[in-house]
């Protein structure tokens, strides 16, 4: 994610795991914000809601699926419909608070 963006508050059918490789910024998953930064691993499981909330530096990454359990459903799912449109992500300044390694 450069500069900011978009992202859309979702879930899914299987467990996911977010391994960041650049940048720092804020994520949730099930409502607990997170600071996430190079090295970082973020696991959802199935059907927990995670989203982007800011991003600091520009954000770079990559997702692995653990795989559909039988009638599972691809892709992201929705416990909103308004959160299929999904949101601008801001890019802020880095907090205070942000424990950088």
């Amino acid at each position: 994610m450069v500069g900011g963006g978009r992202f859309d508050r979702h879930f899914h059918d299987d467990d996911e795991l977010w391994i960041i490789t650049k940048g720092r910024a804020k994520v949730a998953t099930e409502g607990v914000e997170h600071f996430v930064q190079p090295g970082d691993l973020v696991m959802t499981q199935a059907g927990q809601v995670h989203d982007v909330l800011e991003v600091y530096e520009d954000l770079e990454g990559f997702f692995i699926e653990t795989g559909h359990p039988a009638g599972g459903r691809a892709g992201h799912q929705y416990a909103r419909d308004e959160d299929r449109s999904g949101h601008e992500v801001p890019q802020r300044p880095l907090p205070a608070s942000f424990a950088v390694r």
